[in-house]
């Protein structure tokens, strides 16, 4: 049901406001009544949720790659919001399971970002949005993302 709902909430905020039926957004007919009533919960909590007040929809789903000396990280980041009239960035990633997840995630996703966008990552806030809890935050400042130098020795580690 994860991707069900992160291609339905794509649809719905890049519609700027239209809510699109859950055909509409890509809902399987073959789900359950019952998940289907989760997925618009999940919806409705992400769409209206107050992180995103003062901030504007720049894109949902893109998919940015991070090089670390010889490896590549291959990131999509779920939805990235920007304040108007400035470079100040918010990179939310939705989660529909109850598990807390660490900062390496974000990390990657914001230093993917900036390099992208050429900003210092002081201008990108960066959040979990646990959807299926009520749209409960884990937001990181920039004091909470690793550095790309704690990036690569955890994929160091990892690769050996």
């Amino acid at each position: 049901m994860g991707t069900v709902f992160h291609d339905a909430i794509a649809q719905r905020l890049s519609s700027r406001g239209t809510l699109f039926s859950l055909q509409d957004a890509g809902v399987p007919d073959t789900l359950a009544d019952s998940d289907r009533k989760r997925v618009e919960r999940w919806l409705k909590v992400a769409a209206e949720h107050p992180l995103l007040d003062g901030y504007e929809l720049v894109t949902t789903e893109d998919s940015l790659e991070l090089t670390l000396g010889d490896t590549t990280l291959r990131c999509r980041i779920d939805a990235i919001f920007q304040r108007p009239g400035s470079n100040h960035f918010l990179v939310v990633d939705w989660k529909t399971g109850h598990q807390r997840v660490p900062v390496d995630q974000l990390s990657v996703y914001v230093h993917a970002w900036a390099a992208k966008k050429q900003i210092p990552t002081d201008q990108i806030r960066a959040a979990y949005v646990y959807v299926a809890d009520g749209g409960e935050v884990d937001e990181l400042g920039e004091e909470a993302f690793l550095s790309l130098e704690e990036i690569r020795r955890s994929v160091d580690r990892q690769a050996q």
